[in-house]
């Protein structure tokens, strides 16, 4: 495959694709990770080379083809060197999650699935075995590898743990005395990976996608956003994030420039992501809209002397057009993409200068090849507008299921994406948000992300999120979260004032959306990948008017 063209895989395996790039110029830089201490380099022959090495290591330790291990480490070059080398040993890696301070959903994670091995980071005291090994009788140690035994996490039998430490006793420097190793035997039906989702119950879901997928998800990617092997990508999403895995490498080649979560503290994230695209050339900027904005800000106060970048790439939350400022001073040409866990990239946009101003909030853009879209306008009772409704995916991608006994959401062939949208007169859809970001307020299904547009526009207002807080009758009541503009003296009576003119306009019900409260922050409560957390927002907002 030339490196411009776009093939869609039917015979290929993640193993095949490592060695492909080892064969094709073996030293250029494959993943470039950056940190205040300087920069770390894994070329495409280090990523075969030692990625072998610990296929070797674990095949030693007793891992048998299509065992699961799982990864708790952060965004580092030992991550992919585990991740591959676990693909290279036969394995499937499974992503180690954790949202709770106990680490109770990683151990619910590894039973599920019977995970035989843990790898896990040790300098941290909140790493994995940090929080886990209380659990934990060790039968036998060596350096660095504990044969372990427990009744609450009972097939696990082996830590590995990984000292990430760029010198002579660190965990790569560890594998040079490997033997090299490559399980040949794997098909592309094969379960390669198990992805995670955020988690928003509390609780992982575990999402199951095979090598042809993961693969295929590199080709939507690299389709819609017309990535190359010529291109560096800045790209720091969790790689154990259907998002943020290595598959646009696999695919394209392209080398990946991320910010290294294992050199220590970052004091200061907007100048090293400023110093990393600048003295990277980096050509396409990859990142939650948050970052971008960041970018933005950094890039204004220091000026942007370097050449547009090709292209800006974002998504992961609806976007409005506050969101495209970027447009027309980072790069021309900015590209949204959206997707799922369960059936990676979905649809796709570019917004370019001349179409900024005719840019309706929330848009997506068009399906990619092969996938077919609707909205379930019958599967919601939706006030502001009856087009509305659940965005239904048929995707040649689709996973293999969850881990466990729950079944995939899918109603004759369509899996549910569990988001509100609605489809635009051209043929785009629109995604306004999550089925559970809805607010249910009596017998009417709200959804916030319209009123947040009105709401935007009162005066003293820099940010706002509309979210329920619990009704005893009503079942929620409207709550309006404000971050006020910096001097701004905005108030309470201000902004009810203001959606009682607004909002009447919008609203043709006799049904009073005006909200019952206004609650204001300084800043609101994001998840670990930088989007807002509407749950937690709601928690305390709640708790405020308690």
């Amino acid at each position: 495959m030339a490196h411009t063209d776009h093939q869609w895989f039917t015979d290929k395996t993640i193993v095949d694709r490592i060695q492909y790039w080892r064969q094709t110029d073996s030293h250029e830089p494959a993943f470039i990770f950056r940190s205040s201490n300087g920069r770390f380099t894994l070329s495409r022959g280090d990523v075969l080379d030692l990625s072998s090495r610990f296929a070797s290591r674990l095949t030693k330790g007793g891992l048998k083809p299509g065992e699961v291990v799982c990864i708790a480490l952060p965004n580092t070059p030992e991550r992919i060197v585990v991740e591959f080398g676990v693909h290279l040993a036969g394995g499937v890696s499974m992503n180690g999650q954790i949202l709770r301070e106990d680490g109770c959903d990683l151990a619910e994670s590894i039973n599920s699935v019977r995970c035989k091995i843990l790898i896990s980071d040790i300098e941290r005291s909140d790493s994995a075995w940090g929080l886990l090994q209380k659990h934990f009788t060790i039968l036998e140690s060596g350096k660095d590898l504990l044969k372990v035994t427990s009744d609450f996490v009972k097939d696990l039998e082996i830590v590995q743990l990984c000292r990430i430490q760029r010198h002579s006793e660190g965990f790569l420097a560890g594998l040079r005395s490997e033997q090299l190793f490559v399980y040949d035997r794997t098909k592309p039906t094969d379960l390669a990976t198990i992805f995670t989702t955020s988690g928003s119950s509390g609780y992982t879901k575990l999402v199951k996608q095979s090598h042809r997928n993961i693969l295929n998800s590199g080709y939507m990617f690299s389709i819609c956003t017309h990535l190359s092997a010529p291109d560096k990508i800045y790209h720091s999403s969790p790689l154990g994030w259907a998002g943020g895995y290595p598959a646009h490498f696999l695919y394209t080649g392209c080398t990946r420039i991320l910010v290294d979560a294992g050199a220590g503290p970052i004091t200061d994230f907007a100048s090293l992501i400023w110093n990393a695209v600048n003295e990277e050339d980096v050509s396409v900027f990859n990142a939650v809209p948050i970052h971008v904005e960041l970018l933005y800000q950094q890039a204004k106060k220091k000026g942007f002397d370097r050449p547009p970048f090709k292209k800006i790439i974002t998504g992961g939350q609806p976007i409005k057009r506050a969101n495209l400022c970027a447009l027309g001073f980072l790069a021309d040409s900015l590209q949204i993409v959206y997707g799922a866990t369960e059936l990676g990239y979905i649809a796709s946009l570019n917004v370019g200068i001349d179409s900024v101003a005719v840019f309706r909030d929330f848009t997506v853009g068009y399906p990619l090849p092969g996938v077919q879209l609707k909205v379930d306008c019958e599967s919601t009772t939706a006030l502001h507008n009856e087009s509305r409704g659940e965005v239904l995916v048929k995707s040649p991608t689709l996973c293999m299921g969850y881990a466990g006994d729950e079944p995939i959401p899918i109603t004759d062939g369509w899996f549910r994406t569990g988001d509100i949208g609605y489809m635009n007169k051209d043929g785009s859809v629109a995604v306004e948000g999550r089925s559970s970001d809805a607010i249910m307020h009596g017998s009417y299904v709200l959804y916030p992300t319209w009123m947040e547009k009105v709401l935007m526009a009162c005066p003293g207002v820099q940010q706002v999120a509309i979210v329920p807080v619990p009704h005893q009758v009503m079942h929620h009541e409207i709550c309006a979260c404000v971050q006020p503009q910096a001097g701004a003296e905005t108030t309470t009576e201000d902004v009810i004032m203001f959606c009682r003119k607004e909002l009447a306009l919008a609203q043709t019900s006799t049904l009073n959306v005006v909200p019952k409260y206004v609650v204001f922050f300084e800043a609101f409560p994001l998840t670990s990948t930088g989007k807002l957390d509407r749950k937690k927002l709601s928690a305390e907002a709640t708790s405020k008017l308690s």
